[in-house]
């Protein structure tokens, strides 16, 4: 329902823009790219999804942690733009509630974080890069 939001709809147009754009000039250079759907901090475990609620006073979607409707839109931007996409929030899901993934003071990842990166992504980079 909610991926099928005007608003929705207008920032989907517009990440395929933004990849299509890329995908150009990536292409001039003769470079690969792959996009990388990056789940941000807040949306990657039941407390960080709490706190954002109570003391930033966000409305976040119940079944926000049960959904993958942003890596969707990101699948579905990178498909149009004909580009390959690595996707690793199911797996930042799964490790989020007993790992540190991010730094507490911004969102960037800990050494953790940056492991189990490395570790998901990796084999895709290696696969889109041999095929």
């Amino acid at each position: 329902q909610q991926q099928n939001s005007k608003e929705v709809q207008a920032g989907l147009a517009q990440i395929t823009s933004d990849l299509q754009e890329i995908k150009a000039v990536a292409d001039a250079y003769n470079v690969e790219v792959m996009v990388l759907s990056m789940p941000a901090k807040l949306y990657i475990s039941e407390q960080k999804v709490e706190y954002a609620r109570r003391h930033l006073a966000m409305q976040l979607p119940a079944d926000l942690l049960s959904t993958n409707v942003s890596d969707s839109i990101y699948s579905q931007a990178a498909q149009e733009a004909d580009l390959p996409i690595c996707l690793f929030t199911t797996a930042f899901l799964q490790a989020a509630d007993t790992l540190e993934l991010y730094h507490s003071i911004d969102g960037h990842f800990t050494t953790t974080g940056n492991a189990l990166f490395a570790t998901v992504v990796s084999p895709q980079i290696e696969a889109a890069l041999l095929d």
